[in-house]
């Protein structure tokens, strides 16, 4: 049993996740911000205090032309992620 939770463990972690991401990644890369916000809102669905994806679809919905609702992605992130450099960038992106 306690194989089994290290292996669920390594397959949860973030740099795992990280690499699930690539295909949102490419969707923002392609102008793709409709599929890219729906695959963002995917990830989070299952990790939802995962700042990458909280910040993808923050850049998703404002490419997209909502710029009030990245605002409040990037705020309720800071919540969880008080000090962190990146999302103070995207939050003062999201001010411009």
């Amino acid at each position: 049993m306690h194989r089994f939770t290290i292996i669920f463990l390594l397959l949860t972690n973030s740099s795992f996740a990280q690499t699930n991401m690539n295909t949102g990644f490419i969707m923002l890369q392609e102008g793709k911000f409709a599929e890219a916000q729906d695959f963002f809102n995917g990830v989070l669905e299952v990790l939802p205090n995962s700042k990458t994806a909280n910040i993808c679809l923050g850049r998703a919905v404002g490419l997209a032309g909502i710029a009030p609702k990245t605002l409040e992605i990037f705020l309720k992130t800071d919540k969880i992620y008080p000090n962190d450099f990146e999302l103070k960038l995207n939050i003062g992106e999201a001010y411009l």
